[in-house]
């Protein structure tokens, strides 16, 4: 209909909502939080397959540790599913040699907090969804709101530059001696990363 189209996004998603309407989910918040879960668990897949199961062999060809595995250890070539603990748990801290890493795996809580810390992301990013098309925030949708092509660069320039700086004086802050012995030592705990240790971070710090 003709009168459709002149309605702006905001208003065309303000009533609805999803087959779980008596949950009061609306679509901006289901795609936003389905973004960032599906986005990372297949850019995480998709890593760990690329290179530790296909390039195995060439380990030493792009990996800056190649000789060693960090706190993962084997878990690397195993998949890691929220809510789900596939991958057996190893305490034991025994080295075989000198230089070789720990025989642990993977730390005991590490599937419940990376599952926390991925729904704690996927909600933020729906909510700020939902606000954004419902016309709760600053965001605009069209070029001219945004202020001509220099506006919309001035305002993508200023929000890269915020986002940095504010995240520079945060890690900071976190390697304070009292935040890093409280929150932040968890995020270190893995010495070589691979893919899913990413997540592995104290609830409040990911807060």
């Amino acid at each position: 209909p003709g009168g459709r189209e002149g309605v702006s996004l905001g208003k065309r998603v303000r009533n609805t909502t999803t087959l779980w309407g008596a949950m009061m989910i609306s679509r901006p918040f289901a795609a936003g939080f389905s973004f960032i879960l599906c986005g990372y668990l297949s850019m995480s897949y998709s890593l760990q397959y690329w290179f530790y199961a296909r390039q195995q062999a060439r380990i030493k060809d792009w990996k800056v540790q190649p000789e060693r595995q960090g706190g993962s250890g084997p878990v690397a070539y195993s998949i890691w599913i929220p809510l789900i603990s596939p991958v057996p748990v190893n305490t034991d801290t025994h080295k075989s040699s000198p230089d070789s890493p720990p025989s642990k795996v993977r730390a005991r809580d590490h599937w419940v907090l990376s599952s926390i810390n991925l729904a704690m992301a996927s909600s933020v990013a729906g909510t700020v969804a939902h606000l954004c098309c419902r016309g709760r925030t600053r965001m605009v949708f069209t070029l001219q709101d945004a202020g001509g092509v220099i506006g919309l660069l001035g305002w993508t320039g200023a929000a890269f530059a915020l986002h940095n700086v504010a995240e520079y004086y945060w890690h900071r802050l976190m390697h304070h001696r009292f935040f890093y012995s409280r929150l932040h030592k968890l995020h270190h705990f893995y010495k070589s990363p691979e893919p899913f240790d990413d997540l592995y971070i104290h609830p409040l710090e990911a807060a």
